[in-house]
């Protein structure tokens, strides 16, 4: 139940972020953000109630996207406290790396069959334990280091203010 509040929750600011009149560019970043844990939590809900294993090449998608909210966050912080428009696209695909990475990572597992798939998340995923620390090392440490960086880049902010 909790999981369905916190999705719709996140759908309605994605919605209300949407409909937002003069969106500045914090705003998009933002919204893509929600966008992001919107689909994230959806998966994951379809995962927790078990719809997912009706289609199952959905399982394994979710695997790399909690790495992009420590991205998303810091871009969120650059936008919101920089006046000049630093964020390229060349600097963002250079943080988006262990993103797809993580992606690649998965291939395996996403050239299993359905069957394949299911078998594999009923038994804890076995056979793709190393995957599994890979990924937790991956969000550990990136989310981290982006909190980190997002801080440091308030600081920066107040100082000069």
């Amino acid at each position: 139940m909790i999981y369905l509040f916190g999705l719709s929750v996140a759908f309605f600011l994605f919605v209300l972020i949407l409909i937002k009149k003069h969106k500045r560019r914090p705003d998009y970043v933002l919204l893509i953000w929600i966008a992001v844990i919107v689909i994230h939590m959806l998966l994951f809900y379809m995962q927790y109630r078990e719809v997912s294993y009706q289609y199952p090449h959905l399982l394994g998608v979710s695997l790399p996207i909690p790495i992009l909210h420590g991205v998303l966050l810091y871009f969120y912080t650059l936008e919101l406290i920089q006046k000049e428009n630093q964020i390229t696209l060349k600097k963002t695909l250079w943080h988006l790396i262990p993103f797809f990475v993580l992606i690649i990572l998965a291939i395996p597992f996403y050239q299993l069959t359905g069957d394949e798939k299911i078998e594999v998340y009923r038994q804890a995923g076995r056979g793709f334990e190393w995957y599994t620390t890979i990924q937790t090392l991956a969000f550990v440490s990136f989310g981290f280091a982006y909190s980190l960086a997002s801080i440091i880049e308030i600081r920066k902010c107040r100082r000069q203010l």
